[in-house]
């Protein structure tokens, strides 16, 4: 197995749960379920009329593959130079593509607040990127 391979996977790991406290704090703040971003995120795959704990179960394996895969991708690809700054502005356009693009096909997903899921993506980057920055100093 290469290294930025392992190395992403962790990345991606670590970033998961970090990168999901802008929209979860935003969503108490309003009085709102914190894992219901978790259980919009699930239609993409699974129909919005499941129960919510089944939603929520899969939204949650959902979001931690999608974060392995992007952390992946950042390992590969992310500047080695500034690695927590490039990986916040690739969070932005993570933040864009699933959000902007993919996610508002889906009403569930349509209806969160945008301001808080891109920052979500903005600590998985930054995050990310550090913790891939770690990871190239002891490797």
């Amino acid at each position: 197995m290469q290294r930025w391979f392992l190395d992403g996977v962790v990345a991606g790991l670590a970033a998961w749960p970090p990168s999901e406290l802008p929209s979860a704090l935003d969503h108490r703040r309003a009085g709102r379920p914190w894992w219901s971003t978790d259980a919009a995120a699930a239609t993409l795959v699974l129909p919005a009329t499941l129960p919510v704990h089944r939603r929520r179960a899969a939204g949650t394996a959902l979001r931690v593959l999608v974060a392995v895969n992007w952390g992946v991708v950042l390992s590969r690809w992310l500047d080695h130079e500034h690695p927590v700054l490039h990986g916040a502005g690739a969070g932005v356009a993570l933040g864009l593509f699933e959000y902007g693009l993919v996610g508002r096909r889906q009403p569930l997903i349509r209806a969160l607040p945008a301001a808080p899921q891109l920052l979500d993506q903005v600590v998985f980057g930054a995050v990310a990127g550090a913790v891939l920055t770690r990871r190239r100093r002891a490797g």
